[in-house]
């Protein structure tokens, strides 16, 4: 993890780049099970990011936090 970067401030930029990489995809054609792949892999990683950003406000000293 970046220095000086809060979990929840990487979990926020992990969330702009699943966003990123999803409109990435939809430029290109792929098949429909690609597809599929995509949309399933997608929601699992969008389902772990918000739980991972409830447990960092629900407890902030969960995850090690920059000093200062």
């Amino acid at each position: 993890m970046p220095k000086n970067e809060t979990v929840f401030e990487y979990l926020t930029g992990t969330w702009k780049r699943l966003y990123a990489a999803s409109r990435e995809f939809g430029r290109y054609a792929y098949t429909k099970e690609e597809k599929a792949k995509w949309s399933a892999s997608f929601a699992e990683i969008k389902h772990l990011i918000i739980l991972y950003v409830g447990l960092t406000l629900e407890d902030p000293t969960m995850f090690p936090q920059p000093a200062g």
